[in-house]
């Protein structure tokens, strides 16, 4: 009978301890992988590393992820409406159709990020670096740019109207069917970049370097 008992409470701090791992790696799931909303309202610290994270639809209102690390990560409809982002990396990061309106990313790495569609109407991309960056239909309207690095960007069909864009270099940048109407490019540098049948209108070209740039159909 004792022998019984023995097995017996054996098997139940076994079992106890099972649990007990299982509650711990749950916790760390859903903190790692789906972060609970107070750990994102403005609670983040700078710095903070979530490579690969899936934030897809999340709402990150106003989120501090000032100088977080995020290449490669997902946010696709997610809400970073007057989310900071400053020095940010996002190198990767897929953030189709998200809302970045008046987001700061002054100063962020988004490297060969997907923001397809994203809306960034007055986000402050200042010395951004958008190499290569994929941002087809996406919506920049009085964004601030200026000093951004879009070197071989994909612009199509996007809509930068009044959008200011000093000194920005768009060497090789796709523009073709862009709205870039009242845009400001004074000493921006648009070297072989494709503005075929964009929208000119009202944009101040002073000082910008144009070698090899195609205006072809493009309505001044």
């Amino acid at each position: 009978m004792l022998q019984e008992d023995g097995k017996q409470s054996r098997m139940n701090r076994i079992v106890l301890t099972l649990l007990a791992a299982l509650l711990i790696y749950g916790s760390l799931y859903l903190f790692v992988k789906r972060p609970d909303k107070l750990a994102l309202e403005g609670k983040v610290k700078d710095g903070i590393i979530m490579e690969g994270i899936n934030l897809d639809g999340e709402n990150l209102v106003e989120v501090n992820f000032k100088q977080a690390r995020f290449s490669k990560a997902s946010f696709i409809d997610a809400k970073l409406h007057k989310a900071n982002l400053y020095g940010a990396d996002l190198t990767e990061a897929v953030l189709y159709s998200a809302d970045l309106g008046e987001a700061n990313l002054m100063g962020a790495e988004l490297e060969r990020a997907k923001l397809g569609y994203a809306f960034l109407r007055k986000g402050n991309l200042k010395d951004a670096n958008l190499s290569n960056a994929y941002l087809p239909g996406a919506v920049l309207v009085e964004a601030n740019l200026s000093g951004a690095f879009l070197r071989g960007a994909d612009l199509i069909g996007a809509n930068l109207q009044g959008a200011i864009l000093h000194g920005a270099n768009l060497e090789y940048a796709e523009l073709v069917g862009a709205d870039l109407s009242g845009a400001d490019f004074t000493n921006a540098n648009l070297t072989g970049a494709d503005l075929r049948r964009a929208n000119l209108s009202g944009a101040i070209i002073n000082g910008a370097r144009v070698d090899g740039a195609n205006f072809s159909e493009s309505a001044r």
